[in-house]
């Protein structure tokens, strides 16, 4: 806002509207480009290249490196040799709640985002090699193990995470908008219900219309 540098967003449609509201509340400036606009072949990067800060939602959509999105994307900030309007090399925000999905190679495609391929981009964390570092993680057999250790550490050189109960415990009188944040307290009850009960029958109804289907894979004997 200060720097009145130029602002990339890059989000799902469904969330275009949000993001808008948001930025007009603010009074920032922003271009928006939804995923499923990146997702398209014939998509022109020129006009989102010299963007200074590029901040991706639901980045965990970018996990995979093969699709048309993800390259459309890594053109948009490979623009101009990552460097944006005002000169600076461009400053890449990922957001998501589900950093991992599949592996944790869906971790290492999102923050091959802003590193460029450049696997040597944490070499003063000592991470000489960081393609190789991540499989060495997967070979571990959890957290405990040293590459396992090794991931949160480089995880702390790059992300910031704010949980409900860490919120809860560092900002008790956080406010949105000028209203306290209000956690609802969660009460739990049990029901009980009974399986037998519930799906009666359902065994002997199901065999019964196996055995009433005529086609040839139902009468094999015949």
């Amino acid at each position: 806002y200060h720097l009145r540098q130029k602002a990339l967003i890059v989000c799902p449609a469904s969330l275009r509207r949000m993001w808008d509201d948001e930025l007009h509340s603010a009074t920032i400036s922003a271009t928006i480009l939804s995923q499923e606009e990146l997702g398209q072949a014939d998509l022109d990067p020129a006009p989102y290249g010299d963007a200074d800060i590029i901040l991706i939602d639901e980045s965990h959509n970018f996990r995979n490196r093969n699709t048309q999105r993800y390259e459309n994307l890594e053109s948009v900030i490979d623009w101009n040799g990552r460097r944006g309007r005002e000169g600076s090399r461009k400053k890449v925000i990922l957001m998501t709640a589900t950093p991992i999905n599949n592996n944790i190679f869906d971790l290492y495609n999102q923050i091959t985002l802003f590193t460029g391929n450049d696997r040597g981009y944490f070499s003063g964390a000592g991470i000489g090699d960081l393609y190789r570092f991540f499989l060495a993680a997967r070979r571990s057999s959890g957290p405990q193990t040293a590459a396992g250790v090794s991931l949160f550490n480089l995880l702390e050189e790059v992300v910031i995470r704010r949980t409900r109960v860490f919120i809860r415990k560092c900002y008790p009188e956080a406010t949105i908008k000028g209203k306290t944040i209000k956690w609802p307290e969660r009460k739990l009850k049990t029901v009980r219900y009974s399986l037998e009960a519930t799906y009666n029958g359902i065994y002997d109804s199901v065999v019964e219309a196996i055995e009433g289907l005529r086609l040839a894979p139902y009468q094999l004997e015949t």
